[in-house]
């Protein structure tokens, strides 16, 4: 069923539902969905839902229907619906049929979108991919993908290596970073990747920094949050799972990679990077892990998680040879879990606290720590990749860059 004959129905149903003045008391919600670029111009967009629904005569009743989405001036698509009375429903985009229908951020299956509603409301959402249609691959000629049962339990990893990495350099640092599906290719990206071989090519070529391997360790999907935490978060009772992925990455991945590729070796040529709950994991590593990783990135840390648990424990000095850098944007606002309203001056308000307790700790700055103030920063992967250039050269500077040539280097995928 079509249209909006299943709504009528449903108030039809609910007809002694009336508002001291007469007026039919249904629920009314509105949906507003913005939809990926590469949605075709002239699409059809439609929702589909099933669920349940409860009136004081009827009890719970069943509905199911498909609905058409109008396009607004915004460019967002939008669409009424109305309930007789509290229901509870699930729902899913499509442009039309089951081939077309919505996908999550790296073209997998998506659940079925779930919504309780027991007063108006209105609902923003994001269609991340269709499942038909995809990004192409961007990732570059030297970025590689593996899958290991003993490593990560088969989790896919990448490893870019330089230009000049079949040359004769006997060996290379190594960067370390989470999220590996939004490093290197658009095609496996949450929202747009952070063009690191792109940005390590052009650096390299330019002289700026050394002749750097990266490793991007995919992310867990739905158990992102409690790999990304050391330890749990008090009110959200989830989380700290974060140590014994940690375990794993310097006890199977990281021998694996020291035994396949040229490696300088040792802390000081070893680096770890992350972003958001990422970078909290990163200054966790900072802190516990320094003879390992000796040169540590975190971009828009989560200080919040667990009321700030990160700023304390700072009471060892650090490595001569370590090097943290450490950065926030002004326009970062609330975090994506929704506990805690956090906005940009919270989060600026413990980095500068976080600042204060590494100097107290030992950490000489612009020497060994970068704590840097994105003016106009948010939090998103275009806004980490703007930012990665001033990263890898404060962790990874040539060692002498007057003597190196500049070589082009080509981007083709």
């Amino acid at each position: 069923m079509t249209g909006w004959w299943p709504i009528v129905i449903l108030l039809c149903a609910a007809a002694e539902m009336l508002g001291p003045n007469g007026a039919r008391s249904a629920l009314e919600v509105r949906l507003w969905v913005h939809l990926p670029s590469e949605t075709p111009a002239g699409s059809t967009i439609r929702v589909k839902l099933w669920g349940k629904y409860s009136i004081p005569s009827a009890g719970s009743q069943t509905f199911a229907w498909t609905q058409e989405l109008d396009r607004g001036p915004d460019g967002r698509f939008t669409t009424r619906l109305l309930f007789a009375g509290p229901a509870e429903i699930e729902f899913h985009f499509s442009r039309g049929d089951v081939e077309s229908r919505e996908c999550g951020p790296q073209g997998q299956s998506s659940p079925e979108r779930r919504l309780r509603i027991d007063a108006p409301r209105e609902v923003e959402l994001w269609v991340a991919r269709w499942c038909d249609l995809g990004p192409a691959r961007t990732k570059g000629p030297r970025v590689s993908e593996h899958r290991i049962d003993s490593i990560l339990d088969g989790r896919r990893f990448w490893v870019y290596l330089p230009p000049d990495y079949e040359g004769t350099d006997p060996g290379h640092p190594v960067l370390y970073m989470l999220d590996g599906q939004n490093l290197f290719d658009d095609q496996t990206s949450f929202a747009g990747e952070w063009r690191v071989d792109e940005i390590c090519d052009d650096l390299i070529a330019a002289g700026r920094i050394q002749d750097l391997i990266v490793v991007g360790v995919d992310n867990g999907g739905e158990r992102r949050l409690e790999e990304y935490s050391p330890w749990p978060d008090a009110r959200m009772a989830r989380g700290g799972g974060g140590v014994e992925h940690l375990r794993a990455i310097v006890e199977e991945l990281k021998p694996w990679i020291d035994g396949h590729y040229r490696i300088e070796g040792g802390a000081a040529s070893t680096g770890f990077a992350g972003s958001s709950l990422g970078g909290l994991m990163a200054l966790y590593v900072a802190r516990e892990y320094t003879d390992v990783f000796a040169r540590v990135g975190a971009l828009s840390p989560s200080l919040w998680w667990d009321g700030g648990h990160i700023l304390e424990g700072w009471d060892r000095p650090p490595p001569s040879e370590m090097r943290l850098w450490i950065d926030m944007g002004t326009r970062e606002g609330t975090p994506s879990s929704g506990v805690e309203e956090e906005g940009p001056r919270d989060g600026l308000r413990r980095l500068r606290k976080l600042r204060l307790r590494l100097l107290e700790a030992g950490f000489v700055e612009s020497d060994q720590l970068r704590v840097v103030e994105i003016e106009g920063g948010e939090h998103h992967e275009g806004a980490w990749s703007a930012r990665l250039p001033e990263l890898l050269q404060f962790l990874f500077p040539a060692l002498d860059p007057e003597s190196r040539p500049t070589r082009e280097v080509s981007h083709e995928h």
